[in-house]
């Protein structure tokens, strides 16, 4: 009732539907191993299962997109590593717990009724930006026709992903806050807040350059046809969702100290606000698919970009010029030449196909080490990187020479 499918699409949109629910119901069966391994504070346990995912997709979904029919491909690709991901994180748990764990006598039901408001809460800010995403989704198959979510959805892929991936690598963060508060030290509180947001604007200003200035050439070099609807939409979805991956360690950090409730009401916030601007834009204005990703950023920009911000300062008791001292200011001027290579490259050779495009990741990766070696980090940080590396390259001459 609600979506227009042409009468070829009956079918696969059928299986994918099938295949997404299955994924789901297995999922959900197996989240509760999550919870014990964020019970155990083994947060790094669940980041390699996500990031193990979140791999796999990627490589998937460049290898078979546009092989077959792309609907169902992209359902079994997603169900497929979201099964994996749950299934790592039941391995993972299964060796923490004790014998015998699934028991009915095991359970404390009045722990779990004080646990209800907590879970429901985490469950909202948990959820939230893929809410959000998936909201856009739902509203351009409502007003707009079939390929027009198609368009939204590649062009929102890369973003997602990217956050994907950060939300996974500062998972850690979490349980380091929880011990430095309970010995008072807001210190060191302040100073992790600081640098893991500015390793995580170091990653993904110039990830998301890449995505705006050679998004173009990506998809025809992934699809080999032109999506100039996606291009276009690209770079409104990419905005918001910078601001948003760019302030997950400010969650991670108040998260930390216990303050969860805001974060349910903000992520309420944004999730309605989205849909109204959203469903404004799109109906209301007349803008269409645009209109939705311009909604959709307006929301995510103002909550994560102005509001928790300054709560977070205020919470941290950190000045927001120290933020920028500290963060924005190393990161810019340290992601500034590796933008620079994307442009250079843009302008003197666009590449054409995949293994350019990866030629050109690499080099500009490269940049974006020394530049951030020389304008993003002080000297203490040299030191516990060169301490850090030394490290892992003897423990990997110790393996050699053991196996040898």
């Amino acid at each position: 009732a609600l979506f227009v499918i042409p009468e070829p699409l009956h079918n696969p949109a059928r299986l994918a539907l099938y295949a997404v629910g299955v994924a789901a119901a297995c999922c959900l069966s197996l989240n509760s191993f999550s919870a014990v391994l964020s019970g155990y504070q083994r947060y790094e346990l669940i980041a390699l299962a996500r990031l193990v995912a979140i791999g796999l997709r990627v490589a998937l979904v460049l290898a078979l997109l546009g092989h077959g029919e792309t609907l169902l491909c992209i359902a079994i690709i997603f169900g497929t590593t979201e099964c994996l991901a749950a299934v790592l994180n039941l391995c993972f748990a299964w060796r923490l717990l004790p014998k015998h764990p699934l028991q009915l006598a095991a359970i404390r039901w009045p722990v779990l009724r004080e646990m209800f408001g907590y879970g429901v809460n985490t469950f909202i800010y948990a959820i939230g930006a893929v809410a959000v995403a998936k909201t856009g989704e739902i509203v351009v198959g409502i007003y707009l026709t079939p390929e027009h979510i198609t368009y939204y959805t590649l062009a929102l892929m890369p973003p997602m992903l990217l956050t994907g991936f950060v939300e996974s690598a500062v998972a850690a963060i979490k349980p380091a806050v929880t011990d430095l508060d309970s010995r008072k030290e807001i210190g060191q509180i302040q100073e992790l807040t600081l640098l893991s947001q500015k390793y995580v604007l170091l990653f993904l200003v110039p990830a998301m350059a890449f995505l705006l200035i050679l998004g173009g050439n990506f998809y025809q070099a992934w699809l080999h046809r032109p999506v100039d609807e996606a291009v276009r939409l690209l770079p409104i979805l990419a905005a918001g969702y910078l601001v948003h991956a760019a302030q997950y360690p400010l969650f991670q950090v108040l998260a930390g100290r216990g303050e969860h409730r805001i974060f349910g009401l903000l992520t309420l916030a944004m999730g309605a606000s989205a849909i109204g601007l959203e469903i404004f834009f799109c109906r209301g204005l007349g803008w269409g698919s645009t209109g939705v990703a311009l909604g959709s950023t307006a929301a995510i920009v103002a909550v994560c970009g102005v509001v928790l911000p300054i709560h977070a300062a205020k919470r941290l008791a950190i000045p927001l010029a120290e933020f920028s001292r500290g963060s924005w200011l190393p990161a810019a001027s340290a992601s500034a030449p590796a933008v620079l290579v994307l442009v250079l490259w843009r302008a003197w050779r666009p590449p054409q196909t995949l293994l350019e495009l990866a030629l050109v990741a690499g080099s500009t990766g490269l940049v974006l080490i020394g530049s951030s070696w020389r304008l993003a980090l002080g000297k203490p940080e040299r030191t516990r990187f060169l301490l850090m590396a030394r490290t892992v390259l003897e423990s990997c001459g110790g393996l050699a020479n053991s196996r040898l």
